[in-house]
């Protein structure tokens, strides 16, 4: 209360060499509205590219050229000129605003100047996408893509810079002598992931689609583990789907009856399966409709999703080094209680989400007006139902109860969020089973889904998606695939084992 009031300066009457210094001001909001009213000035351009460069300040430069940007006035040598300056956060910000206007062999001459910076090679990386046709990019690509380094965050910008060439790619990337490493996989797994998406999907490519099969299928032998993990990228690539692929005819990856059910490659392919269908694929399904009340609260939920996008990606695919995933998440899929309490107070530490280990802060969002139950519900629906998400949806009433308790002071830990009591909704699950003179038992305990089998004990049930799940008994392994009606009843259970499925009667 003590401190002087600073007098903010009247920017929009000031020269352009006024609002030039201004870019270099100490106080962000004043260089931030100097660069808004530089980027909207024609008459400024030429100030700007030569403040680009001749000025000896970061921060200056740098609004320099986002303000050329806005005017789409930046051209190669502004971009140059700016890569030339010492540094990487402007290198890096250069690049990411003016890469794309940088020729291939340019981008490939000023490697060295980025390779040390993390921030400026991924934003190489990104500039290189637009060359990835190129020999030459391709080559620098694979270099990053067999290096195992173990920089996630360069592996993953390697693998987007791919984006519509994977399936050039992947087969020079094969020929190579990779070695069977946690890197090696996933760069398998996130470049066929990738293919899935640009080269088959976005292309509705079915020539592309047998490729990428044949590749993963021809991975045989002591390269197996290419092929597991190739396979955990199809898998990957399901969670960010509303259907799978449709190809004309039964690949042979997915109807080969030789491996046992317990084999770790017949999982896996079970696992990716959900990628494609085809005439008389047993295993397609759906999401179970919504009400009239259900459909316009998440249309509610979707608008307010826009708050959630720009962090977790606007089909909730994540976006690399800053926010999971919400598509395959057992955070978004599981008990309400859960997923309400951290869109409310918000979530900080560490969780795992399929897999990977995120370690930051999301805020609550109690504290917008217009989060009323019905919006909260309709964002849950919304998030429950995103790609391959097949959650129930909540009960309005359930969230009216939930909202009504005090908030929290500080974000949820994933510990915190665990100890929680909720509701479970497996309950629809249980019953017993009977398949030939065996009947097995499914009962919700502690909450998780246990079977009781005679002479094989009592077992948890490892959830793989909304209907499907796993459990290992006697050293054989065994999925249970359920079917629902439109009122979210079990209508029928099949055991997926040695390499069948069967269908089980539900005697109670």
């Amino acid at each position: 209360t003590d401190a002087p009031t600073q007098k903010a300066p009247n920017l929009a009457k000031a020269s352009v060499s006024a609002k030039i210094a201004a870019l270099s001001h100490p106080n962000p909001w004043v260089r931030e509205t100097a660069q808004r009213l530089l980027g909207a000035d024609a008459s400024a351009i030429e100030a700007l590219q030569v403040n680009v460069n001749q000025s000896t300040h970061p921060q200056a430069v740098i609004h320099s050229l986002w303000a050329l940007e806005a005017q789409q006035a930046l051209t190669r040598d502004v971009v140059k000129a700016a890569m030339q300056k010492s540094q990487p956060v402007v290198i890096m910000q250069a690049l990411r605003a003016g890469g794309h206007l940088l020729d291939v062999d340019t981008l490939l001459a000023t490697f060295a100047r980025v390779e040390g910076d993390t921030g400026s090679a991924l934003a190489w990386f990104d500039a290189l996408q637009a060359h990835n046709r190129e020999s030459s990019a391709q080559e620098a690509l694979l270099n990053q893509l067999r290096s195992d380094s173990g920089d996630i965050y360069r592996r993953e910008a390697a693998v987007r810079a791919s984006r519509g060439v994977e399936l050039q790619i992947l087969p020079q990337l094969l020929a190579a002598q990779l070695e069977n490493s946690p890197g090696s996989q996933a760069v398998l797994k996130d470049l066929v992931a990738s293919a899935y998406a640009n080269e088959v999907r976005a292309a509705n490519d079915g020539d592309a689609a047998q490729r990428l099969l044949a590749l993963i299928e021809a991975q045989q032998g002591d390269r197996e583990w290419r092929q597991l993990a190739m396979l955990q990228g199809l898998s990957k690539a399901a969670q960010a789907i509303d259907e799978p692929f449709k190809l004309a005819d039964a690949p042979s990856l997915f109807t080969d009856k030789s491996l046992a059910g317990d084999d770790p490659l017949w999982l896996a392919r079970i696992a990716a399966r959900r990628t494609f269908t085809w005439p008389g694929d047993e295993m397609a399904g759906g999401k179970a409709p919504l009400t009239g009340e259900q459909t316009a609260m998440l249309e509610k939920g979707k608008a307010f999703y826009r708050h959630c996008a720009s962090c977790h990606g606007d089909k909730g695919q994540g976006v690399a080094g800053l926010a999971p995933e919400l598509a395959g998440s057992e955070w978004v899929t599981g008990p309400v209680e859960w997923l309400s309490r951290i869109v409310l107070d918000g979530m900080q530490g560490e969780i795992v989400v399929n897999g990977k280990t995120w370690n930051g802060v999301m805020p609550g969002h109690r504290q917008f007006p217009n989060l009323d139950a019905e919006t909260l519900t309709g964002l849950m629906i919304h998030l429950r139902r995103l790609g391959s998400n097949a959650a129930d949806a909540p009960s309005v009433a359930k969230v009216q109860e939930i909202m009504a308790l005090p908030a929290r002071a500080t974000p949820w830990t994933a510990e915190a969020i665990k100890d929680l009591p909720y509701e479970t909704s497996l309950d629809k699950y249980a019953g017993k089973y009977k398949i030939s003179f065996i009947t097995m038992t499914l009962t919700v305990e502690d909450g998780k889904l246990m079977v009781n089998a005679p002479m094989q004990g009592s077992s948890p049930l490892k959830q793989i998606d909304e209907n499907l799940f796993e459990v290992e008994q006697g050293g054989d392994g065994m999925r249970f695939r359920f079917e629902l009606d439109k009122t979210g009843a079990v209508k029928a259970m099949y055991l997926q084992r040695g390499g069948s499925e069967n269908l089980v009667e539900k005697v109670e």
